[in-house]
């Protein structure tokens, strides 16, 4: 029995799950061995046993060596696909190895003190075997515990949002809506993931960002751009993100781009459609194509124009926020940016009331986006005092009276307006109801900017005079030369109905002041009833130079 035992050979195995189902108690072909085939004697038998248990225990280790291999492998590339979180598992992974290694240099050893116990090579066998099945046991339990601890240790291990420079309220982006059209819905409704998931990108590196968690003080810059009969402005904020308000018309979208790379940036943080007119949202389709855009904010309201159609395709890779009353565009430190109107819920019928009125804050200092809205709407929405108004729907007399202008008590005004427009605007009603502000308007100036910082606001071009200022120092200038000028007026005419208007009409220098209109072909006299809309101020032989004839009302001297 001590030869069968000795002469007993197993199969070599391929895999470790082969090798761990042997059993050492059976022999290939009972009786017929190869030991006693091959006429081997006692002692030849046992030591080509050792050998061969040797050799079996060889290629086992070396199966165990491939395992560890395509295991370790594979913790590599799941640990490479999970950067973020690989701190803990890299420490446990690091650990098994080292424990891993330190048994397979301990095995040789193991191997060697049994071998010199002085047992036989009969006996030695199946103890060996048994002994390398349990350690090969503790292993594949020890790996597949640190693989489960591992992934357990993954699905908890918290993700730590980085913050970039640019990093804006996107997350919280609004619930999607209903609009109007089955279209626009599909643009608003991707909002609520496309703007929470979408990276807001960074500013280009000649306009750097501060990191900083509140902003205290700062310089905001607002470029009132020149667009023709349009609108748009554009934010430098304190912590160098940017901000725009419209594009303008369709024809002006290159203009903006051009202006805006200008200046250094290569992406717009927020992004503002106040309501779908082409006048103020034709130019988006370029800007969107042009820069990375972090948030786009609009109204509900839908128009079925190309210009609109065009807007929700470029907006459509970013998605919209639906811009409502109460809405918190960016808070940082002391400057802000919120949604004062359309309210949740408005119902209008005018397209120009569903504008999205942007109220920005620096500090003490207040600026107003009305967009196009009403005084209705105005009203409605704002009452704090501020310190420049962007006046509503380029100054057209339903958007601006003296009720508006007295609740909000703009220190300056800026009317964004194309020159010699074919609808007449500003109204004349508008700036009467403005003569107490300095207005600033873009078909006489061009693109405005006004630079806020600290309790300063400062402007590129000088600041226009009031027309209740303007016309107290044409009254104050009238009346220093009044007498000598009716004397000879009267006498060239031979009317004293002349003489007497004359006499209140008159300049340091003595020249008859008479009045012009911003259409009109004639001059007139002061309270001719052909002024009732504009009234500009000349004298009589600047008007007749500039070939102006008298008016047939008020007979002015000729």
């Amino acid at each position: 029995m001590r030869e069968r035992r000795a002469s007993f050979s197993y199969r070599h195995t391929s895999s470790m799950d082969d090798d761990l189902s042997a059993d050492p108690s059976e022999s290939d072909e009972p009786g017929t061995d190869i030991f006693e085939r091959g006429g081997m004697s006692t002692d030849d038998t046992q030591s080509y046993a050792a050998l061969s248990l040797e050799d079996d225990e060889q290629t086992t280790q070396r199966d165990l060596g491939k395992a560890r291999r395509r295991e370790s492998a594979k913790r590599e590339r799941s640990r490479a696909q999970r950067v973020s979180a690989n701190g803990k598992r890299a420490h446990a992974q690091s650990a098994s190895a080292k424990r891993g290694r330190s048994q397979a240099q301990n095995e040789p050893a193991d191997r060697k003190h049994a071998q010199t116990q002085g047992e036989s090579a009969s006996h030695a066998q199946p103890r060996t075997r048994k002994k390398h099945r349990g350690r090969v046991a503790v292993i594949v339990i020890a790996v597949v515990s640190l693989l489960a601890i591992g992934g357990l240790a993954n699905s908890h291990t918290p993700t730590h949002a980085v913050e970039s420079p640019s990093t804006s309220t996107s997350a919280a982006a609004s619930a999607s809506v209903k609009t109007p059209t089955a279209r626009a819905s599909t643009h608003f409704a991707a909002s609520a993931s496309t703007s929470a998931s979408k990276a807001t990108p960074s500013v280009s590196a000649s306009t750097a960002t501060s990191t900083a968690a509140t902003t205290t003080s700062g310089t905001l810059k607002i470029h009132y751009l020149d667009v023709g009969q349009g609108d748009s402005e554009f934010l430098e904020l304190p912590d160098g993100k940017t901000m725009l308000i419209d594009a303008g018309p369709t024809d002006s979208g290159a203009k903006v781009v051009a202006y805006i790379k200008s200046l250094g940036y290569t992406s717009i943080d927020y992004v503002v459609a106040s309501h779908p007119h082409e006048d103020h949202i034709g130019g988006m389709p370029r800007v969107l194509s042009s820069f990375q855009i972090g948030q786009i904010f609009a109204p509900k309201a839908s128009n079925d124009t190309a210009a609109f159609e065009a807007f929700l395709d470029a907006a459509a890779a970013t998605g919209i926020d639906t811009a409502t009353a109460g809405k918190t565009i960016f808070s940082d430190g002391d400057c802000s940016a919120t949604i004062l109107s359309p309210p949740e819920g408005a119902s209008y019928t005018d397209l120009n009331d569903w504008s999205a009125i942007v109220e920005v804050k620096l500090g003490s200092k207040n600026f107003l986006f009305p967009g196009d809205a009403s005084i209705q709407v105005l009203k409605a929405a704002c009452s704090d005092h501020i310190d420049i108004l962007k006046v509503a729907h380029h100054g057209s007399e339903d958007s601006t009276d003296g009720a508006i202008v007295k609740r909000l008590s703009p220190s300056f005004a800026v009317i964004s307006v194309g020159k010699d427009n074919s609808y007449g605007l500003p109204d004349q009603s508008t700036l009467d109801a403005l003569a107490t502000v300095s207005v600033f308007r873009t078909d006489q100036l061009g693109t405005i900017v006004a630079t806020c910082a600290g309790d300063d606001i400062t402007f590129n071009v000088p600041v226009p005079p009031t027309a209740t200022a303007a016309a107290a120092a044409a009254a104050d200038a009238a009346a220093a030369g009044a007498a000598g000028t009716a004397a000879g007026v009267a006498a060239d005419t031979g009317n004293s109905s002349d003489a007497d208007a004359a006499a209140s009409d008159a300049d340091d220098n003595g020249q008859m002041i008479v009045y012009i209109t911003n259409t009109g072909k004639k001059y007139h006299l002061d309270g001719c009833s052909s002024l009732s809309k504009s009234k500009i101020a000349i004298t009589l032989d600047e008007a007749k130079a500039e070939g102006y004839t008298p008016c047939s009302k008020c007979n002015p001297p000729s």
